[in-house]
């Protein structure tokens, strides 16, 4: 029952928020219907309370408009439109706004963020057994010693971050790197290599540089539900032809429609090599899994001691 038609003596019982209380004694300008929030002002039945309570009215009639707007807007929304969509498998999400175009191409601008350890625990196990990185440390540091000059001044420096550091973490692989240094000896060198790798472990790198811009038409799957796929064509060394798309979610209600978006590649030419950041791969070690990104809210647990940012 909408506050508007309640009389006053039943208005705090079903809206106790949108009406004010009713008067003991009613006065010239009360009468039976209150809309609004807040206590009766003694003027309430001059020409200012008045202008008040209209203000107050007016602002709550309003925001009720437009908010029925909104939910209009969401439940015939045919497309996507605007929003923020999470990764099912890797701490990545996904943020796009969509314009429809004359002729029903829908252009959708991306921007990716993700978070991810600078070594997973699985590498970790890896570098930890192997025994040759701690042998080429001993060869390296022997040669430095050579550049007795550069080389003592390297030590001296360290000694003087685990003399002033207040940082308990930094002066401890301070003193570390020092000693390995100093004795040379696969056994230090070891123990060096393992603080940097767990260290490495307990980072946590941020990236979100990746920005890109797919074009959709709709067309029908086999259930008859509306799907967005993306146009393209082959592009770059390795021939990727981007095969994602948008699907339609009413999980929630059948009118209320969400989006969901599928992101997948296929190669076309898996003999080919192209470039990585600054490293050339081979086009067959390209990812041609299918990702799954939700529109439902997700929360990862990741522990981190510290974090990076990288373009990548």
């Amino acid at each position: 029952m909408p506050c508007l038609r309640i009389a006053a003596k039943r208005c705090k019982q079903f809206c106790p928020l949108m009406c004010y209380p009713r008067p003991s004694r009613p006065r010239v300008g009360d009468n039976d219907y209150f809309l609004g929030g807040g206590k009766p002002r003694k003027d309430l039945g001059s020409k200012h309370g008045k202008k008040r309570m209209l203000v107050k009215n007016l602002a709550v009639i309003i925001s009720f408009v437009i908010s029925l707007l909104l939910v209009s807007k969401n439940y015939a929304g045919s497309r996507p439109t605007n929003g923020i969509l999470y990764n099912s498998k890797e701490v990545k999400s996904l943020i796009y706004s969509c314009e429809m175009q004359s002729d029903s191409t829908l252009i959708c601008e991306f921007k990716q963020v993700g978070v991810r350890k600078k070594l997973d625990d699985n590498e970790l196990s890896k570098k930890k057994a192997d025994k040759k990185q701690a042998a080429e440390y001993v060869e390296e540091c022997l040669r430095d010693r050579k550049q007795q000059k550069d080389f003592l001044k390297g030590i001296s420096m360290l000694d003087s971050i685990v003399k002033n550091s207040k940082n308990e973490s930094e002066a401890n692989k301070a003193a570390i790197t020092a000693k390995a240094f100093r004795t040379c000896s696969q056994e230090d060198m070891a123990k060096l290599i393992e603080l940097n790798l767990e260290e490495d472990n307990r980072t946590c790198v941020v990236s979100g540089g990746y920005d890109f811009t797919q074009s959709f038409r709709l067309v029908s799957d086999n259930s008859g539900s509306s799907v967005w796929t993306v146009i393209g064509a082959p592009s770059g060394d390795c021939g990727i032809v981007q095969a994602s798309r948008f699907e339609p979610d009413r999980s929630v209600s059948s009118k209320w429609i969400s989006w969901n978006y599928l992101s997948k590649k296929t190669i076309t030419n898996k003999k080919g090599k192209t470039l990585f950041g600054l490293s050339e791969i081979s086009c067959k070690d390209l990812d041609e899994n299918e990702y799954a990104y939700s529109w439902k809210s997700e929360t990862y647990p990741i522990r981190c001691d510290k974090i990076e940012f990288s373009p990548l």
